[in-house]
């Protein structure tokens, strides 16, 4: 899953005590993940046989990825740090605006990170926290976005909006289904109200009684009908309550892409992984210059067919044999 959305302090209290250093962090060594035999020739274990280049930057989705049920999955953290010691950065590239980011942030032991993507691709932020991209729907989008979400609603009753604006949630009632009332919603009086209160970066259909992502499939289709010809994609973000509808151009793929030019860094020197049909374009980004795009063992069928590689499951340290192998591909190109 790639995104549950929740509060600052909602989560931070959740998981308070894993916010302090309960042990010492140790670095990856050579003997500390184990592959095991995988025939599949697209197994990150077989990496010095695809990758050409060495990679300079790492591009990586959080939820599903490098967290599981939403704390840091097994060897994630010294992975960080190995990451951190070879003087690579970490980009995280997330659905979670930067206030929601930050408990995560404080989670993985990371204090500034060099850039942050957020929003799915709507908002770069750097290390100080200044927003230096920014790629929001227009007004008219928002409100053909909203007429859609009135036709639909003709369908299916369950189904409320969120809007992100400024970093805000926004929507005209509390909303307590599923996952969603964990995202605390200021709540207005109306949509105009609402919209007054800026562009949005992305608006969320939350379907109520959704229990699995095939739930979505409907409501995806119906959306993506009334909304693609008008420059606004709708997907599903990894939440089996969610469907996100932003602009087109709005991608985690186009962010990566921002962010490795403000570095000079050439994208056949990157490294993006990923579980979900959001992190597409961002893989497919990747391996299109020819640079690392990995697919967790729990992402979608699509993006494993995307991928140029895949590791194993986050519940089976997939991101840190992901990234061991990674620094001992560098490690052979050093020598």
């Amino acid at each position: 899953m790639n995104i549950l959305r929740v509060q600052s302090s909602t989560f931070s209290n959740a998981y308070k005590p894993q916010l302090k250093p309960a042990c010492p962090i140790k670095p990856l060594g050579a003997d500390t993940v184990t592959f095991g035999s995988n025939a599949d020739p697209k197994h990150v274990s077989n990496i010095a046989k695809i990758q050409k280049y060495p990679v300079k930057v790492v591009f990586s989705d959080l939820d599903g990825t490098i967290l599981y049920d939403h704390k840091p999955s097994e060897g994630s953290l010294e992975a960080i740090e190995s990451l951190k010691e070879a003087g690579i950065p970490l980009v995280l590239t997330t659905g979670r605006s930067r206030k929601e980011v930050q408990p995560v942030l404080e989670l993985l032991g990371i204090d500034r990170p060099d850039y942050l993507i957020t929003e799915q691709g709507a908002i770069i932020f750097d290390k100080d926290g200044n927003e230096i991209f920014n790629d929001t729907m227009s007004k008219k989008d928002a409100r053909r976005t909203i007429k859609c979400a009135e036709k639909y609603a003709k369908i299916d009753e369950n189904i409320r909006l969120l809007f992100y604006i400024g970093g805000k949630v926004y929507a005209t009632s509390n909303i307590t289904g599923g996952e969603a009332h964990m995202t605390n919603p200021i709540v207005k009086e109306s949509y105009d109200e609402i919209l007054a209160m800026g562009n949005p970066t992305r608006i969320t259909f939350v379907k109520l009684d959704s229990e699995k992502a095939e739930d979505l499939n409907g409501l995806l289709n119906f959306v993506n009908k009334k909304l693609k010809w008008h420059g606004l994609n709708a997907f599903e973000s990894g939440s089996v309550y969610n469907c996100e509808v932003m602009k087109k151009s709005t991608t985690k793929g186009n962010a990566a892409k921002e962010v490795a030019k403000r570095m000079g860094v050439s994208l056949k020197n990157a490294a993006a992984l990923g579980d979900a049909s959001n992190d597409v374009k961002m893989i497919e980004t990747i391996g299109k210059f020819k640079g690392l795009s990995v697919a967790m063992g729990n992402a979608t069928e699509e993006l494993k067919n995307k991928a140029r590689m895949i590791t194993d499951d986050v519940q089976e340290r997939g991101f840190a044999k992901a990234i061991q192998a990674m620094l001992n591909m560098n490690d052979k190109y050093a020598n």
